[in-house]
């Protein structure tokens, strides 16, 4: 994926941040000790999850294995602000930050709007 625009990055690197903050949370890690298991500096692991810098691909190698995430999962599907799939990729991002139980009730909701869309 090629992108040529500042606000391209910012959103790629945003989005890969809040993977980041995602898994490091899921993973019930504070910032302080992903850096220490990445070999980085707490201050920057949140530059990185607030996507405040385009880190190098060596750099999100180390954080993904310090989270023993798969690098590809961090890239999966990422989307630039204007693509016709923005909006789903960040409730994406918001589901998947949520505990099951809520990630199971948003799923009845949606199913019901689904239901109600369908019938009219």
């Amino acid at each position: 994926m090629a992108v040529k625009t500042r606000d391209g990055v910012n959103d790629f690197s945003k989005t890969v941040g809040q993977r980041v903050r995602t898994y490091r949370k899921r993973a019930g890690l504070s910032q302080e000790e992903l850096a220490e298991k990445a070999g980085l500096h707490s201050t920057y692991i949140s530059i990185v999850e607030r996507g405040e810098k385009n880190v190098t691909l060596r750099i999100v190698y180390q954080i993904s294995a310090a989270l023993g995430v798969p690098l590809d999962e961090l890239f999966a599907n990422i989307r630039i602000k204007g693509d016709r799939h923005s909006v789903a990729k960040a409730c994406y991002e918001i589901i998947l930050s949520m505990p099951e139980g809520d990630q199971e009730a948003v799923y009845r909701i949606l199913e019901e709007i689904s239901v109600l869309r369908s019938a009219h």
